[in-house]
């Protein structure tokens, strides 16, 4: 598997456009927060997210990075509705019993 994957990055390395190394680059600072604990879940480290929550409120951030954009070059609906679902579900766990959060 990591025979496979220098050669994948290699390539990408020696092909990518600038803009394709800005991505790579970006994606792969968000495994490394994986890969550190700094997000439990991959989807929180691609999206390099931030929360801060307490009883009454959830604050989620992404940084608006191009690789997040749809065709017309905007924020993709997507990582909105990404970002809303985690603000929710974040909170919906904090006042979930403690005895049924996992």
């Amino acid at each position: 598997m990591k025979d496979q994957l220098v050669k994948l990055f290699d390539a990408c390395i020696e092909n990518g456009s600038e803009e394709d190394l800005n991505a790579l680059s970006f994606i792969l600072e968000g495994i490394q927060n994986k890969v550190t604990e700094k997000n439990k879940i991959y989807l929180d480290s691609l999206l390099h997210m931030e929360r801060i929550f307490d009883e009454n409120s959830c604050e989620i951030t992404v940084p608006i990075d191009p690789i997040f954009y749809n065709n017309l070059n905007i924020l993709h609906g997507g990582i909105t509705a990404t970002v809303l679902d985690t603000a929710m579900g974040t909170l919906a766990n904090y006042f979930l019993p403690k005895d049924l959060v996992q």
